[in-house]
């Protein structure tokens, strides 16, 4: 193991200015700011501003604003109003940014209209447009991905912005904003994008279509690795980390036999600055963001490969210290291998601590199922679902809710399971993106094992004192199994228990189909 090295001036300097534009309400964010969160995973770790916000709207069912019609399901249409122009999908007022917009079924002529212009500063084709036919709107920042559209390009205003439909016939959609504290300067969206706008936009394309290659911005680092084995019932002491520092790679991989076991029976347990409990607490595999076994996929702050291991790119700093375990709560020793790359910050009451633990219920009885209450400041940064099915058909009919700082109604309030999750129409089939990913679907049809994931990067969401997410569960007798990220202070308190070994078992490959 290296002793500390100094990183670049310019990463000390990137950081401490991601801290001061988090906390300053006079900011000025020119488009290639939006353009570089797309892929600089450290501005997660900032905690949000007072009056900063990131909200949804969506097609929910309408009814469910009624406390007797809360689980209605007729989550289509329900557009704002009727505008000359088109149904209104959303009209937000700035200074903000579109993060997100989202569709099972695009169709018209998709309008954005900014800070009070008659005309749109896009019109076109929607369909068209997520296929990726007007630049910048390419790969991987939208797509047609197991019948879900998605689009991810920023779409920052100053004062205003709506999101027309022209001819959308009965749409699902979702449109995920960020709105900045009052004073916060934005440079708004336009077409075309300059030259150095297009140099920085296709750099981060490019990075984002390779995500298992994310490049670490910094000239030298320290970093701590092995191989060894972890005896049954024991624990290993893999890393302790003196601060000011951050991590920003971990990787892994078993080479026990019974990996699909393993990879439960494993838990990862890291401790910052002597706080206890442990921030993160989840099973080795379902930390790496999918389950059960190895399900190879990559995007840009997880993945996983039979062949080169498993991949966490989330930036974790701390003040003091950190202290990382690996706990092998089975009956076999585990040979394992592993490698952690840290280096020293400039440490800032700004600066967030990652936050990554796991919960299940097997069968599932709750239908609004908790994936994250916490109180205290952070930011939301997504989850990774497994559900494990007794049947066929479809398991997750039912939306994400999300309360941020005692809202009486939530402020996101989503179409589907599916939907959250980027994809749509119940499909099977597997896809890989940067920010969302099916990474199992045992099958027949959706029976035995699904594990999905969508991490909120740009569209993280902030709270200033709590947040509760949850996911509606209409079947009630599924296994449900989540990982949640999130950044937080170290007194934020959360709701996670750790789970005893017996509660984390995994079935077996399926042989059988489901009923």
């Amino acid at each position: 193991m290296r002793g500390h090295t100094v990183l670049t001036a310019a990463l000390l300097g990137a950081l401490a200015w991601a801290a001061a534009d988090a906390a300053a309400p006079g900011t000025q964010k020119r488009y290639t700011d939006f353009i570089d969160e797309l892929t600089d995973l450290r501005r997660v770790a900032i905690l949000p501003a007072p009056g900063e916000t990131c909200k949804q709207f969506s097609s929910f069912d309408r009814a469910s604003l009624k406390k007797e019609t809360w689980r209605a399901n007729n989550d289509r249409g329900h557009f704002l109003r009727d505008d000359p122009e088109g149904k209104v999908l959303a009209d937000m007022k700035g200074p903000g940014v579109i993060h997100r917009i989202w569709s099972a079924n695009p169709e018209g002529t998709l309008k954005i209209f900014i800070d009070g212009a008659e005309k749109p500063v896009l019109a076109f084709d929607f369909k068209q447009l997520i296929y990726g036919a007007k630049y910048p709107f390419v790969e991987p920042l939208v797509g047609l991905r197991a019948r879900g559209a998605n689009i991810y390009v920023p779409i920052p205003y100053q004062q205003s912005c709506k999101v027309v439909v022209e001819n959308p016939g009965a749409m699902y959609y979702h449109v995920t904003y960020r709105t900045y504290p009052p004073g916060t300067q934005v440079e708004s969206f336009h077409l075309p994008l300059t030259a150095e706008e297009k140099k920085r936009f296709d750099q981060a394309c490019k990075t984002l279509k390779a995500c298992e290659k994310y490049p670490l911005t910094l000239d030298r680092t320290a970093a701590v690795g092995n191989r060894i084995e972890i005896k049954a019932g024991k624990t290993a002491v893999i890393a302790r980390l003196q601060g000011p520092a951050a991590i920003y790679r971990f990787r892994a991989r078993i080479f026990s036999g019974k990996k699909r076991e393993a990879l439960r029976d494993l838990v990862l347990r890291i401790t910052w600055d002597n706080h206890t409990p442990a921030s993160v607490w989840c099973p080795l595999g379902d930390f790496f963001g999918t389950s059960p076994g190895i399900n190879e996929y990559s995007s840009l702050p997880l993945g996983m490969s039979d062949d080169d291991g498993y991949y966490s790119y989330w930036p974790m700093p701390f003040a003091r210290n950190a202290l990382v375990e690996l706990v092998n709560d089975g009956e076999l020793d585990i040979s394992i291998a592993y490698r952690i790359v840290y280096g020293p910050i400039g440490w800032n009451r700004n600066i967030g601590y990652f936050h990554a633990k796991w919960r299940r219920d097997d069968p599932c009885k709750t239908f609004d199922w908790p994936l994250l209450e916490t109180r205290g400041r952070g930011r939301y940064c997504g989850a990774m679902l497994t559900i494990w099915n007794p049947e066929r058909g479809w398991w997750g009919e039912g939306d994400e809710k999300i309360w941020v700082d005692g809202e009486s109604f939530p402020s996101t309030f989503g179409t589907g399971t599916e939907d959250y999750f980027g994809y749509a129409w119940c499909s099977t089939e597997l896809f890989v993106n940067c920010y969302h990913n099916q990474t199992l679907c045992e099958g027949p049809g959706n029976g035995n094992y699904t594990s999905v994931n969508r991490w909120q990067i740009t569209d993280n969401i902030p709270f200033q004192k709590s947040i509760k997410v949850t996911i509606e569960n209409y079947a009630q007798n599924k296994d449900y199994a989540a990982t949640v990220y999130w950044y937080a202070t170290l007194d934020q308190r959360d709701t996670f228990r750790p789970v005893p070994h017996k509660g984390r078992t995994v079935r077996p490959p399926a042989k059988r189909p489901p009923r």
